[in-house]
């Protein structure tokens, strides 16, 4: 799921929408691509520091950072013992 290029509130419009369509389709991981920053006329991140508002607030979903490429979150979907799907998120 490409977000960046998105204005902010696009971008996390359409990640909601993404993360209900794949916990509904049981998908086990999906990829949010937010971009580093490098094009936004600040030259600083935007979508990256909201995108993590909105999973913090996101019941069930964690996140890390990876060392590798702060553009990328992968969302990890997961089944608990209630049936409710959590999530995993990390930084790639």
């Amino acid at each position: 799921c490409d977000l960046h290029g998105l204005h902010v509130d696009e971008a996390l419009e359409y990640a909601e929408d993404h993360l209900v369509r794949c916990r509904e389709a049981r998908i086990d991981k999906t990829m949010l691509v937010v971009g580093k920053g490098a094009h936004s006329h600040s030259g600083a991140a935007r979508i990256r520091p909201a995108m993590l508002d909105m999973l913090r607030s996101t019941r069930g979903i964690v996140h890390g950072i990876h060392e590798k490429n702060e553009g990328c979150i992968m969302v990890e979907f997961f089944v608990t013992t209630s049936g409710m799907r959590m999530g995993y998120v990390e930084w790639l």
